[in-house]
């Protein structure tokens, strides 16, 4: 019993390590404060060199973690034009439902809306595009249904590993009742992609898309 529940207790601190650990990418696409850096003030060649470099040491830990250890789909092999339809589909209705739920439950999607695009505005906007809409997608598809969701089905049942996998996907990204629940439902759109097709590189396209539409709406918005 107490075996398990350190072993138990060591897989929640190691996954929340790998969520913090995930995140070092974009230390580089804000202003470093500490650095005296502003609007008018930015290095972005430092900006660019770290990032990169950044991404690279990141993606490829996480990566090395996930083929050694946890490996039981492939990432693009074999993927049909069919998946990537359908993937494209399940991505435009969890954007609907995401809208739906800001217009329902959230009384500061304008001020949330500002600031994406204040930030696509700023002279860190490349960045802040490429680090949202496809450095972040890929991190987060390695760990939450690559590494958890395949953990968890090891110890768990299908639809339990999935309800966990996404409260803590949710969790992490959730701040207010609207963007948890849509999280959550963005989340177990992509769990679904995952098993259904039986490739973890739909899941990645469709937290692509979803990020990409949300973004061209909150433009297109403003």
């Amino acid at each position: 019993m107490i075996t398990k529940t350190f072993r138990t207790l060591t897989s929640i601190f190691a996954g929340i390590g790998l969520f913090l650990f995930i995140q070092i990418p974009i230390l580089a696409d804000g202003y470093w404060d500490w650095w005296g850096e502003s609007r008018a003030n930015v290095n972005l060649p430092a900006h660019w060199a770290a990032f990169l470099i950044l991404t690279m040491f990141v993606s490829g830990i996480v990566w090395w973690l996930y083929r050694v250890h946890f490996q039981r789909q492939p990432i693009f092999k074999g993927l049909r034009v069919k998946s990537v339809l359908r993937t494209l589909l399940v991505a435009t209705l969890i954007v609907i439902i995401q809208i739906a739920l800001n217009f329902i439950f959230s009384a500061h999607t304008e001020n949330e809306t500002n600031e994406i695009v204040a930030l696509i505005n700023s002279p860190l906007g490349v960045m802040t595009l490429l680090g949202s809409n496809f450095v972040s997608p890929f991190l987060e598809e390695i760990l939450f249904r690559g590494i958890i969701q395949s953990y968890l089905t090891t110890h768990l049942t299908i639809i339990p590993s999935l309800i966990l996998t996404n409260l803590l996907f949710a969790l992490g990204h959730g701040y207010g009742i609207s963007n948890t629940l849509g999280m959550f439902i963005t989340g177990v759109g992509l769990s679904y992609l995952a098993v259904s097709t039986k490739h973890l590189g739909v899941a990645i396209l469709g937290h692509i898309s979803v990020n990409w539409l949300v973004t061209i709406i909150n433009v297109v918005a403003q």
